[in-house]
């Protein structure tokens, strides 16, 4: 077997356990609403993003970024949350990502 620290076994470990969470969440509540910040709304069910009701064009991943962020407003997220959630990255090591 190959060696492997404790620490990025906690993080895989926990990364999986977020997915099937939310996987189990998106079975019960499907994400078809609006969420409203202010001048924004944000449409899940369309990816959709509008402020001052003009559309603004987002990529997948910054549509996925603005969604974990906006999920957590006045909530400071660590750059190795914002990796798990946005791109499913266990170990954050190595890259200069985000």
């Amino acid at each position: 077997t190959k060696p492997f620290s404790m620490r990025e076994l906690a993080a895989r470990v926990h990364v999986l356990l977020r997915r099937v969470e939310r996987a189990a969440l998106a079975a019960v509540t499907p994400r078809s609403g609006i969420l409203r910040l202010g001048e924004l709304e944000i449409d899940h069910a369309q990816r959709r993003v509008r402020v001052r009701a003009e559309d603004v064009h987002l990529t997948p991943t910054e549509f996925d970024l603005l969604v974990c962020l906006a999920n957590t407003p006045r909530a400071v997220l660590s750059r190795e949350q914002l990796l798990a959630e946005v791109w499913d990255w266990a170990d954050a090591s190595g890259t200069r990502t985000v």
